[in-house]
């Protein structure tokens, strides 16, 4: 199919068609994140990550809220010190997304086994559910779950592991360019 567009369309005189394919691993690493749900409700995510502005934060914060199911409003996410945070072994090459989303994912889903393990309800759609099936507000759910102490999990990801369990995880482009030379 190349040939033939390549044939209906050749290059301008003095030009030339370039074309670059690759596969790459995504990026590996690990990583952790702390997430903890506050009194209040708020549950607050402090990543490792150094987020130079492509927005490590905000995947983490949408991850894990679409992962626990609460609202985008009752997640914040931050960086934190080295002393504060777990570690992370930095920006580059898509890595952040897979392995910190992942993390918040872990996390989100340690922090929904607690509430159950606590209360027996189970948190989405931005409320709770008992066993009995009857609906509990965020607040009652949340005032249940921590007793007036915050909860705190910690959501690890490997993403250096690639057996049947961990499969690899590779992103594909390609580049297609008409130049003149």
């Amino acid at each position: 199919a190349l040939k033939r567009d390549l044939d209906r369309r050749p290059a301008q005189p003095g030009g030339a068609w370039g074309m670059a394919i690759v596969c790459r691993h995504t990026g590996g690493g690990k990583t952790a994140i702390d997430a903890t749900l506050r009194t209040d409700g708020t549950i607050e995510i402090v990543c490792g990550v150094p987020d130079q502005g492509s927005g490590a934060y905000t995947v983490a914060q949408r991850v894990f809220a679409a992962s626990v199911g609460v609202g985008l409003d009752r997640v914040y996410s931050h960086g934190g010190s080295t002393h504060d945070a777990k570690q992370d072994p930095g920006s580059g090459g898509s890595r952040v997304t897979y392995i910190v989303g992942n993390a918040a994912a872990v996390a989100a889903e340690l922090l929904a086994a607690e509430i159950k393990q606590r209360t027996g309800l189970v948190l989405a759609g931005g409320g709770f559910t008992g066993a009995d099936g009857r609906s509990v507000s965020y607040d009652d759910g949340v005032a249940r779950a921590t007793g007036g102490k915050p909860i705190h999990v910690v959501g690890e990801y490997d993403g250096t592991q690639h057996d049947a369990a961990h499969p690899a995880d590779y992103s594909f482009s390609a580049f297609a360019f008409d130049v003149a030379v």
